[in-house]
């Protein structure tokens, strides 16, 4: 019997990821435009309030990087 709960581990295991993989990949109602434009405009304006407070950091570009460190 205690082979058999050892047993039980991975089978709910794999239904648990069948389960969670149909639930992802499910088909979604189209989203309202308006609601996605307005959470754009939103997610502009928290970025913008995070530069201004310093709060974020540029990423280097190419151009950016010592001579050191480029590849030729």
């Amino acid at each position: 019997m205690n082979q058999l709960a050892w047993l039980a581990i991975p089978v709910v295991a794999v239904v648990l990821a069948i389960a969670w993989v149909a639930w992802a990949g499910r088909t979604r109602p189209p989203a309202d435009a308006h609601d996605t434009v307005e959470g754009y405009r939103r997610f502009t304006a928290a970025l913008d309030s995070a530069a201004r407070a310093g709060r974020v950091e540029e990423q280097a570009g190419p151009d950016d990087q010592p001579e050191g460190g480029r590849a030729r």
